[in-house]
């Protein structure tokens, strides 16, 4: 659980103070204990570091799933703006500390609209609580390499659902470099170069609103496939 907590992007933003995080640990590990079976344990040291060592790693996994999702939709984004010719104007995003383009920072914005708004943290939570189901605590044994296996698949088709984002963009910046070049070659006395660079955003700016829509249906059913693998990979832990 303290995994999920610390090493996701959504509660571990620095807006968060480390005591709410703290807290909210507890209070949820407080909550889900007397639902939870727990075997026998042995009293020995190497066996219950063994046991933490595993907790850890399957509370690391669900929360790499989440950072591949979540950082495959700032990949579109950076391509976006990097068609439009705003991968320049990348600010400091004090919540992750990292650069984010603008329309990373849209992305953001409506993926944790979305994500809070469909009680999808709840879902995740739920997620955590039914790990124990799939895998039990104690000395269980997990397929480790099962779980790499998936996550390097997992990898690949999220980075095709990424580039399925931007492909819009995409093409129509490949459109518009095509006119711009026709241009240039039928009339030689416009600067297409002047209007080059206004084109590109203004071209963005309509993309944008345009596709508003169908960009947030995507991110709907992003944020599902999202829990969903994070089922998945719960079942490649256990060991067939």
């Amino acid at each position: 659980m303290a995994a999920i907590i610390v090493l996701n992007p959504v509660f571990s933003r620095q807006s968060i103070p480390a005591v709410a995080k703290t807290g909210l640990i507890a209070l949820l590990t407080i909550i889900i204990t007397p639902y939870i079976e727990v075997p026998a344990l042995t009293t020995t040291m190497i066996d219950f570091l063994i046991c933490i060592a595993k907790e850890f790693f399957i509370g690391f996994l669900l929360t790499f799933v989440f950072n591949i999702y979540y950082y495959m939709l700032m990949f579109a984004a950076d391509l976006m703006d990097t068609q439009f010719g705003l991968s320049m104007a990348k600010m400091m995003n004090p919540q992750t500390n990292i650069q984010s383009a603008t329309t990373g920072n849209l992305l953001n914005v409506v993926f944790m609209l979305y994500f809070f708004v469909t009680n999808s943290h709840l879902v995740l939570i739920g997620t955590a609580v039914g790990s124990y189901e799939a895998v039990p605590a104690g000395l269980t044994a997990i397929d480790i390499m099962g779980s790499c296996t998936f996550v390097i698949e997992l990898f690949s088709s999220v980075f095709v659902l990424a580039l399925r984002l931007a492909l819009p963009y995409v093409a129509a910046e490949f459109v518009l470099e095509l006119c711009l070049g026709l241009l240039m070659k039928l009339v030689p006395q416009i600067h297409a170069f002047v209007i080059h660079m206004q084109g590109k955003i203004i071209l963005g700016l309509i993309l944008l609103l345009a596709l508003s829509i169908p960009m947030t249906n995507f991110i709907d059913n992003y944020i599902t496939k999202m829990l969903g693998s994070m089922n998945q990979a719960l079942g490649s832990l256990i060991v067939r």
